[in-house]
């Protein structure tokens, strides 16, 4: 999928000094939030690290359907946590929601340990066609290496 660069990144300074960029899709298993996507985007600049993620999805933009509070987390090698970044505080969606999809959110973080854990998660999902299918919360580990170097 092709990207813009993040506004303030130089593509002149990132020829001389490399491009190191983490990019993660998830689309949730299972009848919980099977059609309800997130997009994870790690870039590395200026010291640290350019995180962005986006929630969107038919079941939450169209459909019968809400998810609570959808996050990003990063964890540290002993499992602290490093940051949350929660996208929406309520419901995404478009039923009963207090916001549609899509959402979207970005912080700039630290230089983060090489082996930092990535999850992505919600709170609850609920599904006016499918009931049944409601709850939570969920959460799915979508780590990667982090150090920018090619894996061995």
């Amino acid at each position: 999928k092709e990207q813009l660069l993040a506004e303030g990144l130089d593509p002149a300074e990132l020829k001389k000094n490399g491009f190191h960029c983490h990019f993660h899709y998830v689309r949730f298993p299972g009848t919980r939030g099977d059609e309800y996507f997130q997009q994870i985007i790690l870039t590395r600049r200026q010291g640290g690290w350019d995180l962005f993620s986006r929630v969107y999805g038919p079941k939450i933009r169209w459909a019968d359907a809400y998810v609570l509070n959808p996050y990003v987390r990063l964890e540290g090698p002993g499992g602290e946590e490093l940051t949350r970044l929660t996208l929406f505080q309520g419901r995404v969606g478009a039923h009963e929601a207090q916001r549609q999809a899509p959402v979207r959110g970005r912080v700039f973080l630290p230089l983060l340990p090489e082996d930092s854990r990535i999850e992505v998660g919600y709170d609850y999902f609920f599904d006016a066609r499918q009931p049944e299918a409601a709850g939570g919360p969920f959460r799915l580990d979508v780590t990667a290496r982090l150090s920018g170097r090619a894996p061995q």
